[in-house]
């Protein structure tokens, strides 16, 4: 019976603490985009179902747990692809970017 308890104990604080975790990190990825919305093109890592598209693009704003962006160029997979740019808005969540390039300056993983 002890045992149960701890291990429940146990297993909601590795719960929170990973919820704290991820809520810093998309605290983190959100003042980065923001301080380089406007500043030209970004490239974003952001992790899909199964894969990390590359994801070339002009960020626009943060806002509500999402990035959004214009002027996408899409990688699909990291593998080189022949997709131009497009004009359009679209929208990622915070939590699915795993890296920030701009230039020679990186940021993340997270």
């Amino acid at each position: 019976m002890i045992g149960a308890v701890v291990l429940a104990g146990l297993v909601l604080g590795l719960a929170a603490y990973g919820w704290r975790m991820m809520r810093r990190s998309n605290a983190e990825v959100a003042s980065l985009l923001g301080a380089l919305a406007g500043q030209g093109d970004v490239t974003l890592y952001v992790q899909g179902e199964t894969v990390v598209s590359r994801v070339t693009c002009s960020v626009v704003r943060v806002e509500g747990g999402v990035v959004v962006v214009d002027y996408v160029h899409l990688d699909v997979g990291l593998l080189s692809s022949k997709t131009p740019r497009a004009a359009g808005e679209r929208v990622f969540p915070l939590a699915a970017i795993r890296e920030v390039r701009q230039g020679d300056s990186r940021w993340g993983p997270w």
